[in-house]
């Protein structure tokens, strides 16, 4: 059994941490805004702030955040700060990240066997660190539940945000690695090892398969047409499946390996090209494709904040240990 990635969580687990020296914590990254934006003060709130990393090489019209798994960080790109910033501490080989409708950053942090969200302010805490085996990806729903692909147990789970028992979604998962939701609740699921990618309907019917014959399908993301993209790692190339049945297009050139994909609301897709050592961003509009981060060891997923609201307010924040999340 592989595992996404080339099994590099694996094979550099006794690698050295490369993240950036002194980031505990530093402030979130919020579009056209850098909250703790003086790179080299610590505030009252204990946000430290990082090192400049690479600068990105065209400004991105949103905040874009992106997970090194060798270098065992998580940073943001913003609009304009020209500079990365690490987000969240204490991560040992992080291959997912997402960002919700509050700004609250998600992160699989692999090696370490647990998710943890940071806030906007910088707080750090666990959203679930028992029962997980390498767990590769995360998404977020509009209501604010959390699914968690336990890569090495087969399974995605279900976290609802109002701290009810966690589920399962979706059946017969090889390796499952990336996910996404899209508007409208349903979830898709990137079946590494299976070469498929399977859509989980939000009304409980049947899962079904929105494509096969993939080679190492490691990331997926949706826009708010519908329309689904997939990194197909194996090819070197991610893949648009459009929403109405037509064929699939190829998004982006001269990738290597890429593993993760995400699409913010104007539909721009962005793309972590893992072998590459770096990030691009393919405009909606058809013009050239940008690279709007490089400096990474080997960027294996990357998150836009979603483009849609919450359907309902969120539930306040109960005293279960998964209840809004903020476990410490």
């Amino acid at each position: 059994m592989s595992l996404p990635l080339h099994s590099s969580w694996i094979e550099v687990a006794s690698a050295p941490s490369r993240a950036l020296p002194g980031c505990r914590r530093v402030g979130m990254l919020t579009a056209g805004v850098l909250v703790g934006a003086m790179l080299t003060s610590v505030t009252a709130g204990g946000v430290l702030s990082a090192a400049p990393a690479a600068a990105a090489e065209v400004t991105p019209p949103v905040t874009v955040y992106v997970a090194d798994v060798i270098l065992n960080q998580v940073v943001g790109i913003a609009p304009g700060a020209g500079e990365q910033i690490a987000v969240g501490s204490g991560l040992n080989q992080p291959n997912g990240v997402a960002v919700d409708t509050r700004g609250d950053v998600f992160i699989a942090d692999t090696s370490n066997n647990r998710v943890v969200k940071v806030t906007p302010d910088g707080t750090q805490t666990i959203v679930l660190d028992t029962g997980l085996y390498a767990p590769t990806r995360v998404a977020v729903n509009a209501a604010g539940d959390v699914f968690v692909s336990d890569t090495l147990h087969q399974r995605v789970l279900r976290l609802p945000y109002d701290g009810g028992a966690q589920t399962t979604v979706g059946t017969n998962l090889r390796t499952p690695s990336g996910i996404a939701v899209d508007t409208t609740g349903n979830l898709f699921i990137a079946n590494f090892d299976g070469g498929t990618v399977v859509k989980v309907p939000a009304d409980g019917s049947p899962q079904t398969t929105v494509a096969a014959e993939l080679n190492r399908p490691d990331g997926v993301a949706v826009d708010n047409a519908g329309n689904v993209y997939i990194a197909n790692q194996g090819d070197s190339r991610v893949v648009r499946v459009p929403v109405d049945g037509g064929p699939h297009t190829e998004v982006g050139t001269d990738l290597n390996g890429p593993s993760g994909v995400a699409v913010d609301g104007a539909a721009n897709v962005y793309i972590a090209d893992s072998s590459n050592h770096r990030v691009v961003m393919v405009p909606a509009d058809g013009g050239g494709q940008t690279t709007i981060g490089t400096g990474f060891n080997l960027p294996t997923d990357v998150a836009v904040a979603p483009a849609i609201s919450p359907t309902t307010p969120p539930p306040s924040p109960g005293t279960g240990s998964l209840s809004g999340f903020g476990s410490s």
